[in-house]
């Protein structure tokens, strides 16, 4: 099931797009046979045209089903269950706060792949590049909380935010995107009312689409009952 909600949130958009333009093909058939319907004379022509529109109709169905499927997993279940959103890369082992290594492009030997500089804080947190926005370090939170922060690396691949209670050596991720974000939502909600109330860490993790892991921005927080 996560992996189902990854790629459909990872791909909206084409999802949209390829729904559209089967929407248009399906809807210009819909007109055509209602017409050839409309103008037929003999019974074999009628049921031709008939068959068709049927056909047609069938097509615009199963558009508005994927469609109406794709907004509620999307808009709907990654709210309501953020932490099933995990942009996973089966080939890659994520390391938290591990410094980036520059490694070999297949195929290109003695080249480097070069992985984008920046210029972080302690906590390895980039203002403008990526930070939290809410809740800041520090900031004490309770029950459902909509995230904020700018992830805006150079070539971007995707991005996600996790949490550990203080000592925990575990990181629990949340949810994840591909898009840039400047000192907006980063998407879903955290849901704290059945996490135990004390000391956390939030950590901010960016790769690039190279899948090199940059330095994450780490804040403490704190979790209060509601």
């Amino acid at each position: 099931m996560q992996l189902i909600i990854s790629f459909l949130v990872k791909f909206e958009t084409w999802i949209y797009l390829l729904a559209a333009a089967a929407a248009v093909y399906f809807g210009r058939g819909l007109f055509i046979y209602w017409r050839e319907l409309r103008t037929s004379i003999f019974g074999l022509e009628r049921e031709n045209a008939r068959r068709k529109l049927n056909s047609s109709l069938s097509g615009l169905v199963l558009v508005g089903i994927i469609v109406t499927a794709e907004f509620i997993m999307v808009s709907i279940i990654t709210i309501k269950y953020p932490s099933q959103v995990i942009l996973a890369t089966p080939t890659l082992e994520i390391q938290a706060s591990e410094t980036p290594a520059v490694g070999l492009i297949p195929g290109l030997a003695g080249t480097s792949a070069i992985t984008p500089q920046l210029t972080s804080s302690d906590n390895g947190c980039v203002p403008g590049k990526l930070e939290w926005v809410f809740p800041l370090a520090g900031d004490t939170v309770s029950g459902k909380v909509e995230l904020k922060g700018t992830v805006n690396v150079t070539d971007l691949g995707f991005y996600k935010y996790e949490f550990k209670a203080v000592g925990d050596p575990s990181w629990t991720t949340i949810a994840g995107g591909s898009m840039a974000v400047t000192e907006g939502a980063l998407g879903g909600l955290w849901q704290t009312d059945n996490l135990l109330p004390g000391e956390y860490e939030l950590q901010l993790v960016a790769l690039d689409n190279r899948n090199n892991t940059l330095p994450s921005c780490v804040i403490p927080i704190t979790i209060k009952a509601p």
